[in-house]
């Protein structure tokens, strides 16, 4: 598992993956999927607190369809909560 980055790096246009922190926190799309942020979810610009402390939501475009926890299939996008994100090695252009 990797560790999220920091808040300035994500934004619309970042390739990312979701990833769970642990067996207690798996994330709610369970085969790890990438994608690209394409919108910023009801949090986003601002932080919002709750239990956990401050969190923030995007809205992430799988590259293919994505089964959630709850079992449904088939979801080409949803809002991500950033904690379960982390940004895509960049591509070397060399």
């Amino acid at each position: 598992m990797t560790t999220p980055i920091q808040d300035h790096d994500f934004g619309i246009g970042a390739q990312v993956y979701v990833e769970g922190l642990s067996s207690d926190d798996p994330a709610p799309w369970p085969d790890e999927p990438s994608g690209v942020i394409v919108g910023s979810g009801g949090a986003a610009i601002q932080n919002v607190t709750n239990s956990g402390g401050p969190t923030r939501m995007w809205v992430v475009q799988f590259d293919s369809p994505q089964t959630h926890l709850d079992g449904t299939g088939g979801h080409t996008s949803a809002q991500v909560h950033e904690k379960y994100l982390h940004l895509a090695p960049p591509v070397d252009a060399a």
